[in-house]
């Protein structure tokens, strides 16, 4: 609601001055540190998931998963839920072994809606993989991706679902994206 994100903003704000007098005091080098910008508003971490044909879920994540219908190659992000009573990681975090995990095209694809990609941390999953998957390094995979795939889409006269994943991934290898099928050497 507007009264609660009025709340945070100010809550937030509000926290800004003692985290700068805390770094000039205690942390050697920033003894002239300063402001120079903060964000416009405050951000809302997680909203929505949408159902897609696939929902990707901490599981797979667990078990780095290289999905068949990989779109997004070789992410490796922890899981980074915040604690909802106070400071630090939730409670309810689970391990990550800081291996890769791919991201699947069906996690893209809105249930029961024709040609509309997911995009971004709104995709087709759970609370806790969203936890993984949000980080912006990820989701800028996530938009070349989908990008990739809605040209090729064009290109070819194809609906989403009829596109070929073989011939998407094939096209993201040669923009440089990794085949998580390859080891790095």
């Amino acid at each position: 609601s507007l009264i609660d994100l009025t709340q945070a903003e100010i809550h937030t704000r509000n926290q800004v001055m003692p985290i700068i007098r805390f770094l000039r005091e205690q942390i050697p080098g920033y003894e002239n540190c300063y402001l120079l910008n903060s964000a416009s508003h405050v951000g809302v971490r997680e909203t929505r998931h949408y159902k897609g044909d696939f929902t990707i879920t901490e599981q797979h994540i667990q078990k780095n998963i290289i999905f068949d219908d990989w779109l997004v190659s070789s992410v490796v992000a922890g899981f980074g839920n915040h604690n909802l009573t106070g400071s630090g990681r939730d409670e309810y975090n689970v391990k990550y072994n800081g291996e890769p995990y791919t991201v699947p095209y069906g996690s893209f694809l809105a249930k029961g809606i024709d040609n509309l990609f997911l995009n971004g941390r709104c995709i087709s999953g759970t609370h806790m993989a969203h936890a993984s998957y949000r980080l912006v390094p990820v989701c800028c995979a996530m938009g070349q991706g989908v990008g990739t795939a809605s040209a090729l889409c064009t290109k070819q006269g194809k609906s989403i679902r009829d596109l070929s994943i073989k011939n998407l991934q094939e096209v993201l290898i040669s923009q440089g994206i990794q085949d998580p099928n390859q080891k790095q050497s």
